[in-house]
């Protein structure tokens, strides 16, 4: 069975050939395109992966969750990363906050 990143990897791409470049989503929205099922504990930690090597970068702005599991949750809003950058795109503070929070999830709670 593939590694949950690489699910989510293929997942994302996916999602870029079928919304297009500019698309903006909730983290949650790419495990609608997965082809194999990831339990709900792993899938933090293949996010994370996601946007610490540049496939995925935080807006800024939060959003509602698109997985009915979370129905109702705020949650980060993402869009892909620009084609071939070679260094992740300047985060504002609290993006970088909510990505630390992100990496922290069912380890420190921030509040």
């Amino acid at each position: 069975m593939p590694e949950p990143k690489e699910i989510a990897f293929e997942a994302l791409e996916k999602m870029r050939s079928e919304r297009g470049d500019d698309a903006l989503f909730p983290s949650d929205e790419i495990w609608t395109y997965a082809t194999s099922d990831v339990p709900s504990t792993r899938r933090p930690g293949a996010i994370g992966w996601l946007h610490r090597n540049g496939y995925i970068a935080r807006t800024g702005k939060m959003r509602h969750a698109a997985s009915e599991a979370r129905a109702g949750s705020m949650t980060p809003e993402y869009r892909f990363q620009i084609a071939g950058a070679a260094n992740p795109v300047p985060q504002s503070l609290e993006a970088l906050s909510g990505s630390f929070e992100d990496a922290c999830e069912d380890i420190l709670r921030v509040t």
